[in-house]
């Protein structure tokens, strides 16, 4: 799988905020939600299970050593398995939430991994 990006849609998810990306992943027992803020110019290497990110604020390159994106706010990433690297764009914070479906972090597949 790549990384595959959206786009927020405001006419069917509500304005842009942590609070309706949260409303549409209930119940709170399957999914995690995550908000994380990033220093202005500032890079971070993380290891992730598949999920998506969702852009409130700033601009990121978002990427592996195989693909980059760049996101800006509304943008939705899907991404894979994983080591990443988030480097914030501008010289603003940039703020993303994170979801994970924990049913597929937990699978009797990913146990044996």
């Amino acid at each position: 799988m790549t990384l595959v990006m959206d786009t927020w849609d405001a006419d069917i998810c509500g304005p842009l905020s942590e609070k309706n990306i949260r409303s549409l992943f209930a119940p709170a027992d399957r999914y995690r939600v995550s908000r994380r803020v990033y220093d202005d110019l500032g890079t971070c290497r993380e290891q992730t299970r598949a999920g998506q990110c969702v852009v409130l604020k700033g601009s990121v390159d978002f990427g592996s050593e195989t693909s980059h994106v760049t996101l800006r706010p509304g943008d939705v990433l899907h991404f894979p398995d994983g080591e990443y690297e988030v480097r914030v764009l501008s010289e603003e914070v940039a703020e993303l939430v994170y979801v994970w479906d924990v049913m597929l972090s937990f699978s009797p597949e990913t146990a044996k991994q």
